[in-house]
């Protein structure tokens, strides 16, 4: 198997080069965009014209040369298309908004303390008049009444604009959802009223009433909650539902990927039409008939599985599939699956910076191309041991090509993936054989008692399968952090070794070994610095202090009156990315008016919920973190919580 031979890879990496360059490089507009693209693809066409006409062209490299630039200049103008910012209605552009009318996209989702909606603007009202605008919004309301899809709002009050992350490592919920073009929220408690409804979308708006149908259903026949959790979030890919600990469980134990629909379900709906049709054995008029119906069938499931980035991939990937084999018996896997990806970024270009995406994508892709290798290594003679090698190869494929995706986002592993896969991946089968006609059954209505029982009972199986799992010790790895170079040379030994058995070429293992030594010293220059930092660090909370002493590799920890909630999301991912091996609590006594916290190099603060009192401290330069990065600040004595998080390099340090 060669590089070359899968031409879609190449189109799909210069594809996604030109969308990633996007947000950094801003030198046209979209019209001086769209002409450099005509003149670069005139010179192509000029070019390989001159190519077809001169055997002897002598400049040969212009041709593939211009063809990979106008591909990188695509997917940048492609980004700069969907960027719904660029027009000039967008309600980014809009000053003093007082009230704006918008419709609603999605159904209630319960929050904590509200409901959240994300609606879409249609006119704003400023001092100046109504204009016409659009724009997404997430509001969060304590409406009694439920919203639906497709009801007009009249919302009182200016959306804001989300803010980025106030710690360093904190989760970036501003630019997730600036992925899917939403850059306001508000909170509007009760201050919206309906106007009316409007169906803009019937066919989603169709589907989803369907899909609500089929979860209350699935809520009424089901009778344990934790089932019923399961099989909403297997059939219909509702994981909204999933309780905090059924949800750990299954992440715990390496299996999260059972329940988000994706291509393993998809396939499973592709492969029972496609064995029971036989399609292959038919003539091509014939194949296509029957292939398109199973298309079909594929995209009417992914709509009422509402159509998630891994559905979308896996659909569109065996559509593409489908009618190549109209033209083929045997097409590329491999082109098929580059091709859809490249259909996706066309459709929507920002789809890349979504984890599922990146995940789904790479799961199948290590299924592809190592499971098969993998697989030869060990040909057990007994029928059950070459079942579960084949299930574990599946497996271990699968992890490999993810493991740096899921080390960079989620800085965990489960160390018992593999063993949970031998009966989660047949658990799914048999879940899907079954949920797929309960599924069919429920939306039109029907009851069937012995089919949901039995369906019943195997959920619950699984589920105390997983449950077992993640009860074991050890059973997750937590801490792991990879960067973004560390995860590209991860990758690229991976595609080394590959290569190593496959052709058996030395250069390969030179490269590998070169890889290995280059990660070494990365990691040793990483630790160098790191035992010559000598950084306090306080956090940016709602409520309660958080302080923490990073000095010679160790990091010491100081809380007060600190949620869980804010732990976990604000102050946990920046101690843990730090990558220290010994932590420590610091030591504190409570005076008037606040806590006097000793710091391991003999100096104190003084701390209260209001400020902190740098007075006795050796500071030698004080920061503060603005959108990701630390800017310096003019030296003072204290500081006000709750504004900025700050980082203080102390003057006893290197």
């Amino acid at each position: 198997m060669k590089f070359n031979e899968f031409p879609f890879l190449r189109y799909f990496a210069f594809l996604a080069l030109g969308i990633i360059a996007y947000p950094n490089i801003h030198f046209f507009n979209s019209n001086e965009l769209l002409w450099v693209v005509l003149l670069l693809l005139l010179i192509y066409l000029a070019a390989s014209q001159g190519l077809l006409s001169k055997k002897a062209f002598k400049n040969q490299w212009v041709f593939p040369f211009l063809a990979y630039v106008l591909l990188v200049i695509s997917g940048y103008y492609l980004a700069l298309q969907a960027d719904e910012r660029n027009g000039q209605d967008h309600l980014s552009h809009f000053q003093d908004v007082e009230a704006y009318m918008a419709v609603v996209l999605e159904t209630d989702q319960e929050k904590a303390n509200s409901i959240a909606n994300k609606v879409a603007v249609r006119k704003v009202k400023t001092p100046k008049g109504y204009f016409d605008a659009k724009g997404k919004v997430i509001i969060y309301h304590q409406k009694d009444a439920a919203l639906h899809i497709g009801d007009v709002l009249w919302v009182d009050g200016s959306p804001d604009r989300l803010s980025p992350p106030s710690n360093p490592e904190e989760f970036d919920y501003r630019g997730f959802l600036a992925n899917k073009q939403i850059y306001h929220s508000q909170y509007v408690g009760k201050r919206l009223e309906v106007l009316g409804s409007v169906n803009e979308r019937p066919i989603y708006s169709w589907i989803s009433e369907i899909r609500n149908n089929a979860m209350l259903m699935i809520d009424r026949s089901i009778e344990d909650g934790k089932a019923s959790q399961v099989l909403k979030a297997f059939l219909l890919g509702e994981k909204q539902d999933l309780d905090e600990e059924l949800s750990e469980a299954y992440v715990k134990a390496g299996t999260m990927h059972v329940l988000a629909v994706s291509g393993l379900h998809v396939g499973m709906i592709y492969g029972f039409f496609f064995l029971f049709f036989k399609p292959m054995q038919s003539s091509r008029g014939k194949r296509l008939v029957i292939l398109s119906i199973i298309v079909l069938l594929i995209w009417g499931y992914a709509l009422l599985t509402g159509l998630s980035p891994s559905v979308k991939r896996a659909a569109s990937m065996f559509t593409i599939l489908s009618f190549a084999q109209v033209m083929s018996r045997s097409p590329s896997i491999i082109n098929s699956l580059a091709l859809s990806a490249v259909v996706l970024l066309v459709i929507q270009p920002f789809i890349i910076y979504e984890v599922g995406f990146q995940l789904s994508y790479a799961a199948v892709l290590g299924i592809v191309v190592l499971q098969p290798r993998i697989r030869r290594l060990w040909l057990p003679k007994n029928k059950l041991l070459y079942y579960l090698w084949e299930i574990s190869s599946v497996s271990i494929a699968a992890q490999v090509a993810t493991f740096p995706i899921s080390a960079y986002y989620f800085h965990v592993f489960p160390n018992y993936g593999l063993l949970a896969n031998l009966w989660a991946i047949p658990g799914a089968f048999l879940i899907m054989t079954l949920g797929l006609p309960y599924l069919l059954l429920v939306v039109f209505g029907i009851s069937f008692p012995l089919l949901t029982k039995v369906l019943e009972g195997v959920v619950k199986l699984l589920n105390y399968l997983i449950f077992s799992v993640q009860e074991l010790p050890f059973a997750q790895t937590e801490g792991i952090y990879i960067s973004l170079v560390g995860m590209l040379l991860f990758w690229i030994g991976v595609v080394c070794v590959f290569y190593v058995y496959e052709f058996r070429r030395k250069t390969y293992v030179f490269v590998f070994l070169g890889l290995c030594f280059l990660g070494i010293v990365l990691h040793h220059s990483n630790w160098i610095y790191n035992t010559q930092r000598d950084e306090l660090y306080i956090y940016c909370l709602n409520k309660g202090v958080a302080i923490g002493y990073f000095s010679k590799g160790d990091y010491y920890k100081f809380n007060w009156d600190l949620s869980k909630s804010e732990q976990a999301f604000k102050v946990d991912p920046h101690r843990e990315s730090l990558a220290s091996q010994r932590f420590y609590e610091l030591k504190s006594q409570k005076t008037a008016g606040g806590r006097l916290v000793y710091l391991p190099n003999g100096e104190a603060l003084f701390v209260n919920k209001d400020y902190l009192d740098l007075g006795a401290v050796s500071t030698k330069e004080l920061s503060y973190f603005d959108k990701e990065n630390w800017r310096v600040l003019a030296h003072r004595d204290s500081l006000r919580l709750g504004d900025k998080a700050y980082k203080i390099i102390l003057s006893s340090g290197n």
